[in-house]
């Protein structure tokens, strides 16, 4: 199920949050899907982290949910939005996503290189980011 709902506000704040819009995600496709064994869903916040310029990393969660219940959580690398991007989400109540398409002139960039792409200069992009974040949640799976 793509685009499963998470339950969460659409800008995330915190770990709680984060994990439960994971979960959620995780869950509805779960249930969405009847012959599926595993419900895969991702969610992506802000991390509260005091010794940052901005007080704030955006990172990435990954939660599997069985049929028996069972939740596994996976999280990928963070990294800091500057400042000025941080203070449009809570000044203005906005989304990363917008406050990122102001920045970088890029429409839609959630959906293509991601913040992480634009920040990085191209080393790193949101496709490789996700894969990251669902290899870790696979760990308590295979072992």
């Amino acid at each position: 199920m793509k685009n499963a709902p998470s339950g969460v506000p659409p800008q995330p704040v915190g770990l709680e949050v984060t994990l439960k819009g994971a979960i959620m995600r995780a869950t509805a496709a779960l249930e969405a899907e009847k012959t599926a064994d595993l419900g895969v869903g991702i969610d992506a916040g802000l991390i509260d982290v005091p010794q940052t310029i901005s007080g704030y990393m955006d990172q990435q969660f990954t939660a599997i949910v069985d049929r028996t219940g069972r939740v596994t959580i996976g999280a990928g690398p963070s990294f800091e939005y500057p400042k000025v991007v941080i203070d449009r989400i809570f000044k203005e109540g906005i989304e990363s996503n917008t406050a990122m398409v102001d920045l970088s002139g890029v429409e839609a960039i959630g959906h293509k290189q991601g913040a992480i792409g634009h920040f990085s200069k191209g080393r790193m992009d949101r496709t490789r980011l996700t894969e990251l974040v669902v290899l870790m949640v696979m760990i308590p799976r295979l072992n």
